[in-house]
């Protein structure tokens, strides 16, 4: 939530006690007035605004969002590089937000992976393995070694890229789309990721507490070269199994690529009750 600033914000405990049983509740302390929201907001009906002007923005992106999975990504990504610049003062109001990425359009890192994030989670993906989530770490190469955070895209059957749009706009180090669905050359989770970039190296570690919050099957990338459309894997689903489904009860489908062997189970509908009406012709019996 964008324009709520969470240290601004005040967790209540509670104690209960019962006897010798002792019980806490955590609460967020209701907020009556603008203590908790963001910078560059004062009041409810100011969010209301901003929200309405990302709603509108938003409406805008859906509209023109591709049929094809790979294009999908394409476009989120082109759509920030194509829109969004990067805040070289690195002091401007929701510079590392949504809001900023979306409407205000010039963000530091932070706000590309956010507005990149939020992209993806408009997009309705044909293949559902297909998904984008936020890490954290540091970036090194020639000119230094800094906080920095990007996206992980997981592209199904192919794995986890990279993607930083922060540094594949112009004038950064990964420009036309270097290190947009890279694979990297060389690395691991523990001493981290390097990728070639024009003839330079630049390097990616992750925060020690991504190792907590994601699992080691999510940091993992895929080595060797960026994914191209040609090389998607497109499932081919074919039923492996059913259940039938019955006037009362749900049934259940199991589809299976003949491919990749990747299999998901979808519920299907009770059918419910197909009444007929019955006529009856009663004797006439004076």
């Amino acid at each position: 939530i964008y324009y709520i600033n969470v240290n601004k914000m005040c967790l209540m405990t509670k104690t209960i006690t019962k006897g010798l049983k002792v019980n806490y509740e955590l609460y967020i302390q209701n907020q009556s007035n603008k203590n908790s929201l963001a910078d560059g907001w004062e009041s409810k009906e100011e969010v209301d605004v901003s929200m309405n002007e990302i709603r509108k923005i938003k409406q805008e992106i859906v509209k023109n969002i591709p049929n094809n999975d790979f294009a999908k990504v394409v476009y989120a990504h082109n759509w920030i590089i194509d829109n969004v610049k990067y805040d070289v003062t690195t002091n401007k109001t929701n510079n590392s937000n949504i809001y900023g990425g979306l409407v205000k359009k010039e963000v530091v890192c932070e706000g590309y992976a956010k507005a990149f994030q939020y992209l993806c989670d408009l997009t309705a993906f044909e293949d559902e393995d297909i998904y984008s989530y936020i890490v954290t770490g540091t970036v090194s190469e020639l000119t230094g070694q800094g906080l920095h955070m990007w996206n992980i895209v997981h592209m199904g059957a192919n794995g986890n890229y990279l993607v930083d749009v922060t540094n594949c706009d112009q004038g950064m180090i990964g420009e036309n789309n270097q290190l947009f669905l890279a694979g990297y050359t060389q690395g691991n989770i523990t001493n981290g990721y390097r990728f070639e970039v024009s003839s330079r190296q630049i390097s990616y570690q992750y925060l020690e507490e991504m190792k907590y919050i994601y699992s080691h099957e999510d940091l993992t990338l895929v080595q060797g070269p960026a994914l191209k459309e040609s090389a998607m894997h497109v499932h081919s689903w074919q039923e492996t199994q059913k259940t039938d489904s019955t006037c009362t009860s749900a049934g259940q489908q199991t589809i299976t690529c003949s491919v990749c062997g990747k299999s998901k189970t979808q519920e299907l509908p009770a059918i419910g009750h197909a009444y007929e009406m019955s006529y009856f012709l009663a004797d006439d019996k004076d």
